[in-house]
């Protein structure tokens, strides 16, 4: 019954894809993509701040519902700053800085130096 119902939603989310309707949330994700190792680093240092003891230390006294609700707030975050990052510069902080050691060249950042 399982398979038959998880079949259902990826029927549902291919045709609301098709549709266009998943075309925003879809567009967020992908910015998100784009800056994966910065994204992965700052989820680390809050996850880390929020349930080690050098920060709040609350591992282990949230529930399920609640660890939901703390991985909900910390992706919203994270796709809300890699739209608005995404917005002024090319390639996320690290990604950048990634790049600029791979190719030995200090990459271009700004939109507006790509452009030129």
């Amino acid at each position: 019954m399982r398979g038959i119902v998880g079949l259902g939603w990826a029927a549902a989310l291919i045709l609301l894809h098709r549709a266009g309707v998943l075309r925003f949330p879809l567009a967020r994700l992908a910015d998100a993509g784009r800056m994966a190792f910065s994204n992965y680093l700052l989820q680390t240092v809050c996850c880390t701040l929020l349930f080690f003891g050098h920060g709040f230390g609350l591992y282990g006294s949230l529930s399920r519902a609640q660890l939901m609700g703390v991985w909900a707030a910390v992706s919203a975050v994270q796709l809300l700053a890699s739209w608005v990052w995404l917005h002024w510069f090319r390639f996320g902080p690290l990604e950048w800085a990634w790049r600029s050691l791979v190719w030995w060249k200090v990459q271009p950042l700004r939109r507006e130096a790509a452009a030129a």
